[in-house]
């Protein structure tokens, strides 16, 4: 310190200017080792004190927690980007991970090893829930520079529902009807997609009973976008008698299953072709007295089938001993153009015995309706056995 001064004394004595004061100055404290900008050691590269010193800031865009909403087991959601920027001064050398791969998965990623100050890479990631439950993972980027490590994480989060994923809306009662024949009711189903994803990978309603049961039509594709709905449309047409059911579903490989809560249901009935009487009647003749007429219908005893088809009666057997009036019967098929309704029936048949001599005969009455394909022919028979005594 003695030298300096001297020094300084001389200089000002001999040149006396302020130029040579400043480069003194500026010397000395360059001749100082623990003081100054100079003094950053590599064991702390970034000091918070030094506003001046390179630095590496990662940022991610959106912030906090992602939500993906609520999907069902096996559903994939919608896809969303993740931005990251290097917001610091300093090339970063940059790793990505996820904390889950199982419930989540990144489909896409810009962010290479190496982002130069200023850059921003993008990562898009969607939600892959495979069990029930609510799923969170980390989207990390973690970046290197000059031995500063610093990272950001984004929070992705899932819930998870069973895999059916809805259900099916309607009513799974259809009219009475018979069989082979369409029924009245036409069935309206609604499938909604309640999740905030679309439903993908779907298939045809299905139908357990598809002998009995059939979908008339649909607006229903392969796949459901989020919150909204399509129909569809089912027709009973039973193949047999009595209570036909059947389960309806409605399944998508992204999405699960739809199903409707009951099994349709259909009544269904054939014709039911009988003779008022019989089907053996017997009538007895004496040859010294008068003989009544006999009169004999035929009915389809059904409560809801029709019949269709249905021929003029056909008489054979002894028709030489019997009196048979078929008019009124005939005319009345031919009025119906052959259909009979459920308890319809065609009247009448006159039978009037004409026995000449003692003895059994026998007369045989044939109504028969050809009705559907599925159902095929009936034919109902009457046999009216007379007895002749003298």
């Amino acid at each position: 310190m003695v030298m300096v001064r001297e020094l300084y004394f001389i200089l000002w004595r001999f040149f006396a200017t302020p130029v040579m004061i400043i480069f003194v100055i500026s010397m000395t404290s360059c001749s100082s080792g623990s003081e100054g900008r100079g003094s950053v050691s590599n064991a702390n590269p970034n000091p918070t004190n030094d506003p001046i010193t390179a630095t590496t800031l990662v940022v991610v865009s959106p912030i906090g927690t992602y939500q993906f909403g609520s999907i069902a087991v096996g559903a994939i959601s919608t896809t969303n980007d993740f931005i990251f920027k290097n917001s610091g001064d300093l090339k970063s050398n940059c790793v990505l991970s996820l904390s889950d791969t199982t419930n989540f998965n990144i489909t896409n990623s810009t962010c290479n090893s190496d982002m130069i100050s200023g850059a921003t890479c993008t990562v898009t990631a969607k939600a892959t829930p495979q069990t029930v439950g609510t799923f969170q993972s980390g989207l990390k980027l973690t970046c290197d520079a000059n031995g500063l490590s610093e990272s950001v994480t984004a929070v992705l989060n899932v819930n998870s529902t069973n895999d059916t994923v809805g259900t099916i809306a309607g009513s799974g009662y259809f009219a009475q009807t018979e069989v082979g024949v369409d029924s009245s009711t036409i069935s309206t189903f609604t499938i909604s997609n309640p999740f905030s994803t679309p439903v993908t990978g779907c298939g045809a309603p299905y139908l357990s009973n598809a002998a009995d049961f059939y979908v008339y039509g649909s607006s229903c594709g392969v796949s459901i976008p989020e919150w909204s709905q399509c129909d569809f449309y089912v027709k009973a047409n039973p193949k047999s008698e009595g209570t036909r059911t059947s389960d309806l579903s409605f399944t998508c490989s992204n999405g699960g299953t739809f199903s409707f809560g009951s099994p349709l249901t259909v009544e269904s009935s054939m014709p039911s072709l009988a003779w008022s009487q019989g089907p053996v009647v017997a009538l007895t003749q004496s040859l010294s007295t008068w003989t009544q007429e006999s009169d004999f219908f035929a009915q389809n005893a059904s409560t809801y089938a029709f019949a269709v088809g249905c021929h003029s009666v056909v008489v054979s057997g002894d028709t030489d001993v019997f009196k048979v009036d078929t008019t009124a019967f005939n005319a009345q098929v031919a009025a119906a153009n052959g259909f009979l309704g459920p308890w319809g029936k065609y009247d009448r048949v006159k039978i009037t015995p004409n026995g000449t001599a003692v003895g059994s005969y026998a007369l045989v009455l044939s109504f028969t309706c050809d009705n559907t394909p599925v159902i095929g022919a009936q034919t109902a028979v009457m046999t009216v056995n007379l007895n002749v005594v003298p």
